[in-house]
C-alpha cells in the first residue's frame, strides 16, 4: 500500500507540473517498475483518472516512477521502451 501511495503521489505531482487537473482524464499512465496487483492497479487508475496502466521493466521499487500520457505529449520513460499496457479496471 505504501508503494501505491508513492506512485499515486508521483503521478499527481506530474499532473500538477503539467497543468493537467485530475478531472481531465488521461489516456495512460506508465509505471516504471513491477506491476501492481489488479486491485491496486484499479485504485491507481482511479486516483490518477487514467484509462489504461502500462508497465516497463525497471530496477527496484526505490527508483520506480510514473509517466503520464495525455494523448499529445509523453515524457520519455527512464531506461528505455518496452511497455506492457493493460486497460484500467
Amino acid at each position: 500500500m505504501a508503494r501505491l501511495r508513492r506512485l499515486v503521489e508521483d503521478g499527481l505531482g506530474d499532473r500538477e507540473v503539467a497543468g493537467l487537473g485530475v478531472r481531465q482524464p488521461l489516456r495512460e499512465a506508465t509505471v516504471h517498475g513491477r506491476p501492481l496487483s489488479p486491485e491496486l492497479e484499479a485504485i491507481f487508475a482511479d486516483e490518477l483518472n487514467v484509462k489504461a496502466v502500462a508497465y516497463t521493466a525497471h530496477g527496484d521499487d526505490e527508483h520506480e516512477g510514473v509517466t503520464l500520457d495525455n494523448g499529445r505529449h509523453r515524457r520519455p520513460a527512464p531506461g528505455g521502451a518496452g511497455a506492457q499496457t493493460s486497460p484500467a479496471r
